[in-house]
């Protein structure tokens, strides 16, 4: 995560960083971000489900 910030304050340095995440990962990263709140807190780090989950599950709504 310090990475993918220190890469996205290189660009745009008064951004917030945003990672899209599968649906493993972004439970593991929401319980890094709440365990340690002040490093990763939700003012610097947005974490989204990435675009594949999303799709898959507008999908099984659909009932494909």
């Amino acid at each position: 995560m310090e990475i993918v910030k220190s890469a996205g304050e290189h660009i745009n340095p008064s951004h917030i960083t945003v990672i899209s995440v599968d649906q493993p990962l972004l439970s593991l990263a929401k319980q890094i971000q709440w365990t340690l709140d002040k490093m990763y807190n939700e003012d610097q780090y947005v974490f989204m489900l990435g675009g594949l989950h999303v799709e898959m599950a507008a999908f099984k709504i659909l009932g494909k």
